[in-house]
Formats: C-alpha cells, sequence, structure tokens
C-alpha cells in the first residue's frame, strides 16, 4: 500500500483537477449546488475519513469562488468567456418554439400528456466550448407533475448535435439512440469510436427558472479537445428528464420529438487567434511552446526542462503510523475536522521536508491554492499582466485546455488557459508563474503578421 501522504494527495488532485465530464446544477436557492461526479466518498477507507473531511473543506473553497461565477455569468465559465460575450461574442437567433405533443412519465408510468415547446435563445461556439441557452415551455397543467422551482436536475437524455457535414459535436450517452439516429441518417459512425468527424464532448448543465413557473431554461456547456469550424448545427431530442430536489430517486420525463436548427455566425465561423512569442524570462529552463489569444482566453504551453517528480521522503514514508496518532488526536478535539493549518502539528520537526516535496511534487500552482499546504503558504498563482497592468487569472472552466504532465525525460508539460482576451490583449504582457513557490517571470511580444 502506499504511504497515506500519497494517497491523501492522489485524493485532492483528483478532486481539484477538472475530470473527464461533470454537471453543474444549481438549485432554487443556489445554496445547494452540487458537484456531481464520479467519485464516491463512501468508498474511501475510514483511515483516510478525518483528512479527507480535511479536503472537502479546502475544495469547498474553490468551489464557493465557483457558485459566485455562476451568479454573475451567464454560462459559468469564466471571465474570458465572459468579455468575450460582452463584446458581442455570442448569438440570438430569432426562432419559434418547435413543439412536440408528449407522454410524461414517472419513473416509467404514464401519468399525462403534455405538450413541451423548446427553442435556442442563445449559443456561442469556439475551438473548445459549445454553449447553448434552451428554453423549454410547458402547459399549464406541468405543476400538476413537478414544481418547476423545484428542480435539481433537467437532463436532455438523447441530445446528438450535428453540422451541416454531418459531423456530430455532441451526443449524449444513449447507444439506442445514438445507433438509431446514425442509421436513419445514414451515418457510418459507431458508438464512442471518436475521430475528427465524431467529436468527443464533455458537459456541464444547469437550469434557471422564469416567474411564471410555466418554462425553464437550461444551460448546456459542452467542451471538447477541438471543435471543428461549422456553418450550422442541429440539435436534436427525444426526451426530458426531471429530478426533483426533495426526491431525487422520482424521475420525471417528457417524450416527444423536438429538432431544432439554426446558422452560426460569420465571426463564429471565422474564428482566428494571434499569437506571442517570449523574448525573455527569468528562467532558462522555461521554453514556450504555445500563447496565443482568442475571442475568449489566452492559452500558454511551457515545458520545463531538468525538473523530475521528486521521491517521497523515505522518513515521511517511516512517520505514517505518528502521523496517523495525531490527526485523530487532533479530530477528537476539533469534532472529526482537520485542516491544512493542522499539518504544522500533525508532522511535527518534519514539516519542513514535507513542505519541500509539496512545493516540488506540485512544480507550478496555477490558483496559488493548489498545494495541500496551510493558507499561510498560499501564493499569487500563475497570471498575466497586460502592458495596461490589468491582471488576468485561469479561467477555472470546466472545458478549458489545461495539463499538468510529468514526462520522463526531467521535462514538465504545463499548459492553462487564462481570461485575457482579443478585446483586453495588448502587444506586449508578463506572465507570473509559481515555480515551486518562486516567482519566474516571462515577457511575451506579440508577433505581427507578415
Amino acid at each position: 500500500m502506499n504511504n497515506i501522504e500519497e494517497k491523501l494527495k492522489n485524493i485532492f488532485l483528483e478532486e481539484q483537477l477538472p475530470p473527464t465530464s461533470y454537471d453543474f446544477m444549481i438549485n432554487k436557492t443556489l445554496n445547494n449546488l452540487k458537484f456531481h461526479k464520479k467519485h464516491n466518498y463512501k468508498n474511501i477507507k475510514l483511515a483516510f475519513t478525518a483528512v479527507c473531511c480535511s479536503l472537502l473543506l479546502i475544495t469547498g473553497t474553490v468551489f464557493a469562488k465557483d457558485i459566485e461565477k455562476f451568479i454573475i455569468e451567464k454560462f459559468g465559465l469564466g471571465k474570458g468567456v465572459e468579455t468575450a460575450i460582452n463584446n458581442g461574442y455570442i448569438e440570438s437567433p430569432e426562432m419559434d418554439y418547435v413543439g412536440s405533443s408528449s407522454s410524461t412519465k414517472i419513473n416509467e408510468e404514464i401519468v399525462d400528456t403534455i405538450n413541451a415547446k423548446s427553442k435556442i435563445n442563445d449559443f456561442f461556439i469556439d475551438d473548445y466550448n459549445l454553449s447553448v441557452e434552451f428554453y423549454i415551455q410547458f402547459d399549464d397543467n406541468i405543476k400538476d407533475i413537478i414544481n418547476l422551482e423545484n428542480i435539481n436536475t433537467i437532463e436532455l437524455q438523447d441530445l446528438i448535435i450535428v453540422d451541416e457535414k454531418n459531423r456530430i459535436l455532441y451526443d449524449s450517452n444513449n447507444k439506442e439512440r445514438f445507433e438509431e439516429y446514425c442509421k436513419e441518417n445514414n451515418l457510418p459512425y459507431k458508438y464512442k469510436e471518436f475521430n475528427e468527424n465524431y467529436i468527443n464532448s464533455g458537459l456541464n448543465s444547469f437550469p434557471r427558472y422564469n416567474m411564471n413557473g410555466t418554462y425553464i431554461s437550461l444551460i448546456y456547456n459542452m467542451y471538447s479537445d477541438k471543435y471543428p469550424i461549422s456553418q450550422k448545427l442541429n440539435f436534436s431530442f427525444t426526451k426530458i428528464q426531471f429530478t426533483e430536489s426533495d426526491n431525487p430517486d422520482k424521475k420525471i420525463s417528457i417524450t416527444g420529438d423536438w429538432s431544432i436548427s439554426l446558422e452560426v455566425p460569420k465571426n463564429m465561423i471565422e474564428r482566428s487567434y494571434e499569437s506571442y512569442k517570449m523574448i525573455s524570462c527569468d528562467n532558462e529552463n522555461f521554453n514556450v511552446y504555445t500563447a496565443r489569444v482568442t475571442d475568449t482566453g489566452f492559452e500558454l504551453g511551457i515545458m520545463i526542462s531538468n525538473v523530475s517528480r521528486p521521491e517521497y521522503p523515505q522518513e515521511l514514508r517511516d512517520y505514517e503510523k505518528e502521523f496517523s496518532r495525531k490527526v485523530g488526536i487532533i479530530t477528537n478535539r476539533t469534532n472529526g475536522v482537520f485542516k491544512t493549518t493542522d499539518l504544522p502539528e500533525a508532522y511535527g520537526d518534519l514539516y519542513e521536508v514535507y513542505r519541500d516535496y509539496e512545493f516540488k511534487n506540485t512544480p507550478i500552482s496555477t490558483t496559488g491554492e493548489s498545494r495541500l499546504l496551510p493558507p499561510s503558504e498560499d501564493t499569487d498563482g500563475t497570471y498575466i499582466l497586460n502592458s495596461k497592468g490589468e491582471k488576468f487569472e485561469c479561467t477555472m472552466n470546466p472545458g478549458r485546455k489545461s495539463i499538468y504532465q510529468y514526462l520522463s525525460n526531467n521535462t514538465y508539460n504545463y499548459y492553462e488557459t487564462f481570461n485575457m482576451t482579443k478585446s483586453n490583449a495588448t502587444d506586449t504582457c508578463d506572465v507570473i508563474v509559481d515555480f515551486r513557490g518562486e516567482e519566474v517571470k516571462l515577457k511575451l511580444e506579440k508577433i505581427k503578421p507578415e
């Protein structure tokens, strides 16, 4: 079995880094936002329960910031995307509702027939994001079946999106519907065998509510490694499923047939980027291989040489039992809560050894809170300053492109997306990198077109 600290570190990193796909769902009061992913904390061994409580407290701080973003921003995808939207990088198509007479089931038992209509209120697409706001409207008798203001989740269970070239940009996890759709439309794709024409997309989604309670707004944020340049998008789904906040086992599904098409505007078809080059750096081991700004963000890729993953110190391995004993003492007096501020006490004379290892093991801290250390060790993280002195941090958008990877040849690959966009980019900018607790400054200059 691996040592305790490694176990805890792995758990923490898994909770912090973006998974393949997950859903953000905002409930009525916004106090019940739940972070849904495949991890089930009940499966974590009891030996790590106390410290896992600490990790939940730590990551809760990060999620609180995300909640604020959801309240402030329409799609909740970070300030870069929000800046792009405020500068017109969004389309509100003029369209009528698409209606369908549909049957309604509660836990697969038909209870009523409800007319449900849907349309797309607005959307945007860039290389990595496809975000859509659906409006879904119902007959008044929907109120006899479900309280729309008490909805926990909404899912378009078999949504498929294709473009004018029959490239699939998104499909839900519904194999039967996928195969049926491909057969009906003579498409050659096999379920989950992704390629350049069948895109592997993740999803986060959440509902918003209107005042009269007969329709909802549903935000669908889809993301991928790269979306193609599409001129037309076609949306098709036949099943809408709800769950309620106070009764998550109650599945309400509305079955019908909805097909919506829209044109992609010129600025999204002709989306482009501007590149930068590194002209100076405090650390000779830093090599910038990507630096480009788009309408929605700034992508930065750095390859760092002469850096390797540190070995876990043997003295910390030997200290495992004593560490566990001290964690128990601390949690006994704090009602089961273990915080990062308790780490110096738990590690005692070995805390500096642990601290040194932690800085080396997480070479670049993006948020300043990425390392499993007390808040007093937090830094400003990694950020960008344009020539006007404006500061741009990581987007924290779940669909962003990001890489944190040790490579076998003593190099480290760092790739992140920041909130600076074309509208606030300047000809030069500084990148301040938190490298093992020390600041490294890179100066970038925009490459002028020839």
